[in-house]
């Protein structure tokens, strides 16, 4: 085998391993994508080596097909890769369209030789028998302009990263987006000038060299990730998972501790075990599976251990449905197992029976005030999701609505109960839900909105009342809906009766609503939109005492300019990278 065969081999063998080890040793948590463009890397670097073996036309036809999936789909790949990166949604559509483009381009290159679409001719180049020489046809003119389109839209990604659109690793961008150049830049030089591939060969294995480096990297980026295996890591909560025919589906560490019977259990078959309240659990949950839905949460506790009153462990478990895809398809059931031995040896002790009502009692409000708090965070998220021109105001209305409030009760203006307050607080975040049902066109707008946009944009406020009110439909706290409602609908309403949407006046604006009014109006004015620049501190204050008694409620208002310091404290501590929107 010639030297330079040997060294092609050896560079295909290397990309090789390094898919080996993206499969088999880098994180379950890594995109899928990282493994395909190795793979595509990998499978090139084996055509290039069958050319560097060729002897024959039809030989180097098949091993130049081979070696040009690299060529084809690995910039496509990364353009991806780097759109995820910098925080881009590339609509199905389009990743659909352009994928069929590139399945189409490959195809015409590996029948090159029977059509002259991508090839218009080619032949053995008399100096070198293992390269062919190829004639461009329109279809390597079509590919040309997927490329300049891939390589335009990486860039672009890069940028946008750059800019700070999302947190991302910019020395990762910098190098695949240098890869991908430079891979193009070899290609074009390799056909204008004939000279070997290996440099292609070589370029090739760098890049996925890069890949497994950047996946050794990718838990330090991932806080998500590293969040969830520090809680996995220290939970004694155990979790149990079967499947629809209440197979074992799979369990954690923590489960052993309660039902060391399940090391000895095989996965997809059913659980064997001679613990007769493991055994009890089993029949439980055989029981109570098969009339649950989506929603269905079932509890009981048990007792481990039970023939001394001493070593007794109480247990309970909550069985509750594995669902997939939009329709909530059910797959199995996931069980929790929680240790409450201490707190009932507590209730024991104290032979009292209402502290075990009093601490069941906590334990439902708390995980009310947890799934709540879940809802008002999750729709929140969506809001600046689909908002891109109002970056951060949420974050802000909301920090600046605590301050208010505590100001607010403080001046024994407004004498309301504790809870009422501590509703108006957690309510702040969902004050511009209805944002969510407004077209994008209208939504992401550079340009000042024309009226009839406005008008549209006016629906908002009625609509995040209804969405509320829907989503928050089955939460316990009844009150905390109708501030959350309210909040929604009326905080575009004015003092002398000239807001939207129902043009309410005076105390007949709900005080939530009325609280928000200064909130929502102030950071818009000392924010940076598309349509406007900043405003400073001084003008901004100067128009919300102008608009005391015509917008904003007089009484009111005088707390918020009193605030005038903190506001201007408050609002510096958002000023910088993570909130460029706001005043420095």
């Amino acid at each position: 085998m010639p030297l330079y065969s040997i060294v092609m081999l050896a560079s295909a063998t290397l990309c090789a391993l390094c898919t080996s080890y993206l499969i088999f040793n880098a994180s379950k948590s890594i995109d899928p994508l990282y493994v395909l463009a190795s793979f595509i890397i990998t499978v090139s670097n084996v055509g290039y080596f069958l050319m560097s073996d060729c002897s024959s036309y039809d030989s180097l036809i098949i091993a130049n097909g081979i070696s040009y999936i690299g060529g084809v789909f690995l910039p496509f790949i990364l353009m991806i890769m780097l759109a995820q990166f910098s925080g881009t949604h590339l609509p199905n559509w389009f990743q659909i369209t352009l994928t069929a483009v590139n399945i189409g381009i490959y195809t015409l290159v590996l029948l090159s030789y029977r059509f002259n679409i991508y090839y218009a001719g080619s032949y053995m180049d008399p100096q070198n028998v293992m390269k062919l020489v190829n004639t461009p046809g329109y279809g390597y003119y079509i590919r040309l302009v997927v490329l300049i389109v891939e390589v335009a839209l990486s860039i672009f990604f890069t940028i946008l990263a750059l800019m700070g659109r999302k947190k991302a690793s910019w020395k990762t961008m910098w190098t695949f987006l240098a890869f991908m150049i430079a891979t193009i830049v070899v290609y074009a030089l390799t056909s204008v000038l004939h000279i070997s591939h290996t440099i292609i060969s070589f370029l090739f294995l760098a890049c996925d060299f890069a890949l497994v480096f950047t996946t050794s990297r990718f838990q330090l980026y991932d806080i998500s990730l590293n969040v969830q295996k520090k809680i996995t890591s220290e939970t004694s909560t155990g979790f149990l998972s079967l499947d629809k025919k209440l197979n074992l589906a799979g369990f954690n560490n923590s489960a052993l501790n309660f039902f060391p019977d399940l090391d000895n259990c095989r996965i997809d078959r059913p659980i064997k075990t001679d613990s007769f309240i493991f055994s009890e659990v089993l029949r439980w949950i055989r029981k109570v599976a098969p009339g649950m839905n989506v929603q269905s949460v079932e509890t009981k506790d048990f007792i481990i251990n039970d023939n001394s009153l001493s070593e007794n462990k109480h247990i309970s478990c909550t069985v509750t449905c594995l669902t997939y895809g939009f329709r909530n398809t059910i797959l199995g059931y996931l069980v929790e197992i929680v240790d409450e031995t201490e707190q009932v040896n507590y209730i024991n002790e104290l032979n009292f029976a209402g502290v075990r009502l009093k601490k069941e009692a906590d334990r439902q409000t708390r995980r009310a005030e947890n799934l709540q708090g879940s809802i008002i965070l999750g729709m929140a998220a969506m809001i600046e999701s689909r908002d891109n021109s109002t970056g951060g105001h949420i974050n802000r209305t909301s920090a600046c609505i605590q301050m208010f409030v505590d100001k607010i009760k403080n001046s024994g203006e407004f004498p309301m109960a504790d809870i009422y307050w501590t509703n108006v607080i957690n309510a702040a975040p969902l004050h511009d839900l209805g944002k969510i049902a407004v077209d994008d066109r209208i939504l992401r707008k550079r340009d000042k909105l024309e009226p009839y946009e406005y008008e549209e944009m006016k629906k908002h406020a009625a609509v995040g009342a209804e969405i509320v009110q829907q989503v928050l439909a089955d939460v316990d706290d009844k009150e905390f809906v109708r501030v959350a409602s309210n909040v929604a609908h009326y905080h575009h309403e004015k003092y002398n009766g000239t807001g939207y949407p129902e043009g309410l006046k005076g105390d007949r604006i709900p005080l939530e609503a009325r609280i928000m009014a200064l909130a929502d109006v102030f950071d818009a004015l000392i924010s940076r939109r598309y349509y406007k620049s900043r405003m400073s501190y001084d003008d901004a204050f100067n128009i919300i005492r102008r608009d005391m008694g015509s917008h904003f409620d007089p009484r009111l208002g005088r707390i918020f300019i009193s605030m005038r310091d903190d506001l201007i404290i408050l609002y510096d501590s958002f000023s910088g990278e993570d909130d460029p929107d706001v005043l420095k």
